[in-house]
Parts: structure tokens; C-alpha cells; sequence
């Protein structure tokens, strides 16, 4: 939309070794808002590029998603919830990834607690986390409403692997209520 207004406001200094960002602002698309602060390292070397980051506050809409989606999500199946309000902290580099986030929509919420590493390879990624579910309406997001309701529990996973032949996890689940038919 060439009528559309995006604000930018950053404030940083540094190199490509290492660059200090005091504050990142951001607002456009429909309804898509960031603010955030951090340190990014290694950026001249891709293979070893990091830093850490605080998110106070990542908010965004479904159609904002879907937009930037584009077609990927298409035949999924999967349903975003109407917004998304995100805060935390990302620190790590391309081998290995640490997060502590907080995630709240207009579908429930989740706490995600976790270590993940190569990322970029879905046969050997590994991770260790634990995430906390309070009313995620799980149904809705699958394209399943009305046959599984919310769901408010914690679950932890340690394994490596995310397709069919190469997956191998052990998790824990305290499911404190879910809703089914």
C-alpha cells in the first residue's frame, strides 16, 4: 500500500563485530509493534552471528502475520489467534539458541523456557525446554474447534529431531485441564 506510514526509531552504535542497540522501535503494517533493545555480535561472519536481546514488547495482528506469511501458511490448517503480544529475551548465536518468553494472544497464553540448537536443520535440531499453557485454546489454532478445548498445563521436552524418521524426545506433562468434545 504506498499510502501506508511505517515509524522507525533506532538508536545504536558499534561495528559489525559488535553493535550496542539502545532502542528499537518499530510500528507499521496494519497493526505490528516493537520495542526492543539489545546487543548483536559477529554480524561480518554470518556463521558465528549473535547477541542478545530484549523484547519489552513485540505486538502483531493475524493479518499481519498472514501478510507476511504470504502463501505458507495456506492448507496448514492452522488458525493464528486475532493479535499477539510478545516479551522476553533471546540470547545465542546461529549454533545455539536461548529464550525466555512470554507469549499472550486472544487464543491463551504461553511461557516458553528453552535451549535450542541448529535450528537450521530440522533432522538434527535439538532443544531442551518447557512450556506453559494457561486457556490455549489448541483446537481453534489446529482447525479442531469443538473437538478439543483449552488447555492450561506445562510440558518439557528434551530431544533432537523434528521429522518422522529422526525425532527422538522424552517429555513430562502436567496437563492441569484440557477440554475435548
Amino acid at each position: 500500500n504506498l499510502d501506508e506510514v511505517w515509524t522507525m526509531d533506532l538508536l545504536g552504535e558499534g561495528t559489525m563485530d559488535r553493535l550496542q542497540i539502545a532502542r528499537l522501535q518499530f510500528d507499521g503494517f496494519q497493526d505490528t509493534r516493537i520495542n526492543a533493545a539489545g546487543t548483536l555480535v559477529g554480524l561480518a561472519n554470518p556463521q558465528n552471528a549473535g547477541g542478545n536481546f530484549s523484547i519489552y514488547n513485540l505486538h502483531t495482528t493475524k493479518a499481519d502475520m498472514e501478510m507476511l506469511a504470504g502463501n505458507s501458511l495456506a492448507g496448514t490448517g492452522i488458525n493464528l489467534p486475532q493479535t499477539v503480544d510478545v516479551s522476553g529475551l533471546i540470547s545465542g548465536n546461529t549454533g545455539r539458541l536461548n529464550t525466555r518468553l512470554d507469549i499472550n494472544t486472544t487464543d491463551g497464553n504461553l511461557d516458553l523456557q528453552g535451549s535450542f540448537a541448529n535450528l537450521t536443520s530440522p533432522t538434527s535440531l535439538s532443544f531442551d525446554a518447557t512450556i506453559r499453557a494457561s486457556r490455549l485454546q489448541l483446537g481453534k489454532l489446529q482447525g479442531m474447534q469443538g473437538q478439543v478445548g483449552p488447555l492450561t498445563g506445562t510440558v518439557s521436552a528434551n530431544g533432537r529431531g523434528v521429522t518422522p524418521g529422526t525425532i527422538n524426545t522424552t517429555f513430562q506433562a502436567a496437563i492441569a485441564s484440557v477440554g475435548y468434545n
